[in-house]
């Protein structure tokens, strides 16, 4: 996922940044801006752009001027020590207001409402409609069409035990058989129930019921065993193993 972030503060901008780092998501920021007219000519000359963290009093003025000179068509979050512009800021492309200081946890809630929406408008509002009547959310993929040599196999669903990313996403089942998918971890977390499986870091999506065990690790951070081997070690970070034990012992 591709982002800018338009903070006039540096401290802010970076801590903001490092949380980028730190969260689930695989998240590049594609550039940065201080002030009003460098995010007008940020903006204008982006592409491929997902998502913008957007401070809303920059060092030449409020955000929204910006909104008056260019057409904006990205999702905004703001970010802002201030609420009185709560109102303002979800009469534009707003889809999240988040104060400061900002958390990972806080952080993290508003890109997957992003990533979420996005899932509805790119699967139809009629879709969008069934799946609120029926209660069933985002958790729509049932099975996965894996190449072998020259031919494919479906795997279903209840026999995946979790998905990781190295170079590429592969698919392991509950016997330990791993298959590259053309998919990524956040376009999988949108579609799978979130009652079954758990996103542990941006590398591992898993099964809950294939976790083996946590060990504390350094930093207050966990070291998560599995019923299965991946090729490199998970590691859940401090500000998300709180909600990784909340989320397991439910």
């Amino acid at each position: 996922m591709k982002v800018l972030i338009i903070e006039d503060e540096p401290a802010a901008q970076q801590h903001l940044a490092d949380l980028l780092e730190a969260s689930m998501y695989d998240v590049t920021v594609s550039g940065t801006a201080g002030s009003v007219k460098q995010a007008i000519e940020l903006i204008g000359g982006s592409k491929n752009i997902e998502l913008i963290f957007l401070d809303i009093q920059l060092s030449d003025g409020l955000v929204f001027e910006i909104f008056k000179r260019i057409p904006v068509e990205i999702p905004i979050i703001f970010t802002t020590a201030y609420d009185k512009y709560l109102l303002e800021a979800f009469q534009v492309q707003s889809i999240g207001y988040l104060l400061k200081p900002i958390t990972l946890k806080n952080l993290e809630d508003a890109i997957e409402k992003n990533q979420k929406m996005a899932s509805y408008y790119q699967s139809g509002w009629q879709n969008q409609i069934e799946q609120l009547l029926t209660n069933k959310g985002m958790a729509t993929r049932k099975r996965f069409l894996v190449k072998i040599g020259t031919s494919f196999k479906p795997i279903h669903l209840e026999d995946v035990a979790a998905f990781f990313r190295e170079d590429l996403v592969y698919l392991i089942t509950e016997d330990g058989s791993r298959y590259p998918i053309d998919e990524s971890l956040d376009s999988l977390e949108s579609q799978i129930d979130s009652s079954l499986f758990i996103r542990l870091n941006r590398k591992t999506f898993v099964r809950k019921s294939f976790v083996k065990n946590l060990e504390q690790y350094t930093g207050s951070k966990l070291l998560v065993s599995l019923k299965i081997n991946l090729p490199f070690e998970i590691i859940v970070s401090q500000e998300k193993a709180t909600w990784v034990k909340n989320e397991l012992g439910n």
